[in-house]
């Protein structure tokens, strides 16, 4: 019994591209993945995981620039995972990619808050009192 996600083809049409027994090939992302099983091809949907490169980016400027890079790192490491065909450690570098922008985001707010409540709470006050 096959699975939603998988479906047998017909012996008569081949795939797009011919896979040998065991060895994985990476299509495109949302691709669809042909392996023999020595009854016939079957037909598996399979989705890459997100490099968030964009994200990357953005903590990057806007941010914390540290965990910033460090997610830029991380996204070029799943590209190139997914370059290989290596999808576990793709996952992987993709969930460690997220984890340092969420980082990266809620350092770069709480720096910007504390810089400001500085600014207003202590400087802003004080400069009033030398003008005097």
């Amino acid at each position: 019994m096959m699975s939603d996600k998988a479906k047998l083809v017909n012996d008569g049409d081949p795939p797009p591209y011919l896979t040998f027994p065991g060895e994985q090939v990476l299509p495109p992302s949302d691709q669809v993945i042909y392996t023999t099983t020595g009854a016939g091809y079957v037909h598996v949907t399979e989705s890459t995981p997100n490099d968030y490169m964009w994200l990357s980016v953005l903590t990057c400027l806007f941010c914390c620039w540290p965990l910033g890079l460090l997610a830029i790192s991380n996204s070029c490491e799943v590209q190139s995972a997914l370059e290989v065909g290596n999808i576990p450690r793709a996952k992987e570098k993709s969930v460690s990619a997220v984890k340092l922008n969420i980082a990266a985001i809620l350092s770069g707010v709480t720096i910007t808050i504390a810089v400001n409540l500085i600014v207003f709470l202590v400087v802003l006050p004080n400069q009033n009192q030398d003008d005097y």
